[in-house]
């Protein structure tokens, strides 16, 4: 049987949007991107500034999916994705894949490091020691602990494709929930089975769709049906996972275009936290 969950203490409140909050809930959060620090190993080499690490990273993410009071597990990290992306596999390197664990250049194509100063294999087996596996045995010991019933890998996004992309600013969806499959939430091939149930992601969409509809669309697998966390976790425990992304819009202002930076204002999360933990737990409440 997996686990559901069980009463907190406290007081309950019948409100839709607030009633999940009183309630544990048998999920993993994890929160890859939502750092913005540079590890002092490549601090002298790194050459972008505080803005970059915020344009290219998921700002406000650790404070926005911190639902650790109610959850199995939270993990989370403190490293700037453009210096250690944990939704990379380990061997996923320049230069066979400029956008791996470790990065080339940003999203909006800013080199990361200075000229000649892009790490050599032993500087990068020792990032990977100290901030990459030590996030996916976290993941790992959580998972083993019989706890949970699903993972969620938690993102933002931009409102629109950024520079360095084919289709460089198109509009994104509002939300985006992945699960490697297709539109569908099935099977997009043989070789890669959708890490939860269709019927499931389905199910999160329309729970989504209930808190977020009037705002924009909710769209799964595209244009991200999921990364390396959800495939490579779900393949060793068969637990369930669904990436889930929310676009920065809901929390940042834009400008309008691919290459300026956005008004950010984080001010208080309350209410986005509350409906995207509403729209998890009447999920998980509604699936049999």
């Amino acid at each position: 049987m997996r686990p559901r969950f069980a009463i907190a203490p406290g007081n309950r409140t019948t409100d839709r949007d607030v009633c999940s909050l009183s309630r544990y809930y048998p999920f993993l959060i994890s929160i890859p991107h939502g750092g913005d620090l540079i590890p002092p190993e490549v601090q002298d080499r790194v050459d972008l500034t505080r803005e970059d690490i915020a344009y290219n990273s998921d700002p406000a993410t650790r404070e926005i999916y911190d639902f650790r009071d109610r959850v199995a597990g939270v993990v989370a990290t403190p490293i700037a994705r453009s210096i250690i992306d944990c939704n990379r596999a380990p061997y996923d390197l320049p230069p066979k894949n400029p956008d791996g664990v470790l990065k080339v250049a940003t999203a909006t194509g800013t080199p990361v490091y200075r000229e000649g100063m892009f790490p050599g294999m032993p500087l990068i087996h020792r990032l990977l020691e100290r901030y990459y596996y030590p996030y996916h045995r976290r993941i790992s010991g959580t998972l083993a602990g019989g706890e949970v019933g699903i993972g969620f890998d938690c993102h933002s996004m931009l409102p629109f494709a950024p520079l360095m992309w084919p289709d460089s600013g198109k509009s994104r969806p509002l939300i985006c929930l992945g699960n490697s499959g297709n539109a569908k939430g099935e099977a997009a091939n043989r070789r890669s089975p959708p890490t939860c149930p269709p019927e499931w992601i389905r199910e999160l969409a329309g729970t989504f769709h209930e808190r977020f509809g009037d705002r924009g669309e909710v769209a799964i697998n595209e244009p991200y049906p999921g990364g390396f966390i959800i495939r490579s976790h779900f393949r060793q425990t068969r637990i369930p996972w669904i990436q889930v992304e929310i676009s920065r819009s809901l929390y940042e202002a834009f400008p309008g275009d691919a290459t300026t930076p956005p008004v950010s204002d984080p001010g208080d999360f309350e209410e986005l936290r509350t409906r995207i933990f509403s729209a998890m737990s009447a999920f998980w409440e509604n699936i049999p």
